[in-house]
Parts: C-alpha cells; structure tokens; sequence
C-alpha cells in the first residue's frame, strides 16, 4: 500500500465520522430558525445566510474527504516525504472502509442510547411540570436521538453497499 493509498482511506473515515453530524447540524439550524422566526428576529436574511454558509460547510466537508480525497492529497502533498514507495499492508482498501464504518455506526449507537435515556427522562420530567401549565414541552431532542440512532444501525446494516457506493465514485 502507497501513502497515497494509506492517507485516501484516512480521509474517507474521516469523512465517514464527519458524516454523522450533519443531521445534528440540520437539527440545530431548523431549531436555530425557528427561534429567529418566533421571536421576531428583524434581520431574517442574516440568519438565512449564516445558516446556509453552516450547512453548505458541513456537507461539503465530508464529500470532499469522501469523493475528492486524490485532489486533497496532492493539494497538501501528504504522500510526499516518505522514504519508503510501498508499506506493507494485507488490508484491502474497502475493508478499512468497512472498519471505518461499522465503528462509525457503532459509536453513533452506543454514544447516542444515553442521551436518549436522558431526553426521555427529562421529557417524563418536564411532562409534570407542563400539567401544571409550567413550561412547555420539546421533543425534537428525543427525536433527533432516536434518529441518531437508526443512522448508527443504518451504517452498521448496510455498511457493504456505502463502501460500494463508496469506491464507484472513486472508479469513477
């Protein structure tokens, strides 16, 4: 395996990882809006902007790390510097990829069952204090765990066909 080879499979996990948070940032921004438009914000297109230029950045950040790796890596010169041409490897590229992706899912499982206890905890909570017409109840927290969730089964289910998805746009 070259350095280009190595450094092409660390930036696809990373953009892999990075992948998952674009939900949690459409989550934010969708609430982040409506915050602005309830509160009679006057200056919406300020926030449509800022909001526009956060997503734009957090979708094309994984495809680049995903789709343009070989334009990332001759940009910054990452395979320059070695001395040695080839590093022995056995790991076929796509089973990295596979790895990459089922830790990615599996994190985003495990790291996500927690917060969903805690917002179903809190919403039980909240709940209480709504009957008495206290406060008024969210759950898009709950919601946007649950999704988290199903996206961290997803990647770990279908993990074969994104690394296929994956290395056809590479081929191609």
């Amino acid at each position: 395996m070259s350095p280009r080879s190595l450094f092409s499979i660390i930036l696809k996990v990373i953009g892999i990882f990075l992948v998952k948070d674009i939900f949690t940032v459409l989550f934010k921004v969708y609430s982040g809006l409506a915050i602005s438009f309830n509160s009679g914000f006057s200056d919406l297109s300020t926030a449509y902007i800022s909001y526009l230029v956060i997503i734009f950045i957090n979708f094309l950040v994984p495809y680049l790390l995903l789709f343009k790796t070989q334009a990332i890596i001759g940009i910054f010169n990452l395979d320059s510097g070695f001395e040695e041409e080839e590093f022995s490897m056995t790991l076929h590229r796509s089973s990295i990829l596979s790895i990459g992706i089922i830790v990615t899912g599996g994190f985003l499982f495990v790291s996500e069952i927690p917060n969903l206890c805690n917002h179903v905890f809190n919403y039980i909570q909240l709940e209480r204090m709504m009957s008495a017409g206290q406060i008024n109840q969210n759950q898009g927290f709950i919601i946007l765990s649950i999704g988290k969730i199903l996206i961290g089964l997803f990647l770990i289910y279908f993990q074969r066909a994104i690394v296929n998805f994956i290395e056809l746009k590479r081929k191609a």
